[in-house]
């Protein structure tokens, strides 16, 4: 969150217009850091991740609610790494609870599907252009 504010007040660059995205751990990061900044991102792109804590969409963590950042969560049909049905839980908690989220999987062969591919590739282009 910090490096999201020293974005904003060097370069004058407004929340809305920052995109937070990672792979596996440091996707599950940027979903948590959209979750838990204070403003409006202009979106969260998560590709192989996770949901980490349960806990942050409940009712007493709500002011993300009042942001509507979009969480674009991107993985593998079945990734032997991050496995898809822990990641998918993590989305289906959040969409349940209201969250402007989507879910895109991916046949992905390599690296046991924690990897990514072309098509996904031209998924998370089409957020930020769509979000910024």
């Amino acid at each position: 969150q910090g490096l999201i504010r020293t974005e904003m007040q060097t370069h004058k660059i407004p929340s809305d217009r920052i995109v937070v995205g990672g792979f596996s751990q440091g996707a599950a990061l940027s979903i948590y850091s959209a979750l838990c900044f204070e403003q409006k991102l202009a979106a969260a792109i998560s590709c192989s991740g996770y949901l980490l804590d349960f806990n942050i969409a409940s009712d007493k963590n709500a002011t993300w609610k009042e942001h509507n950042t979009l969480i674009a969560m991107y993985h593998a049909e079945k990734d032997a790494v991050v496995p898809t049905e822990y990641a998918k839980k993590g989305y289906q908690h959040l969409k349940a609870r209201g969250c402007n989220i989507q879910w895109n999987e991916y046949d992905i062969k390599g690296n046991g599907g924690h990897s990514v591919i072309a098509q996904e590739m031209k998924d998370v282009f089409q957020v930020i252009r769509a979000s910024v």
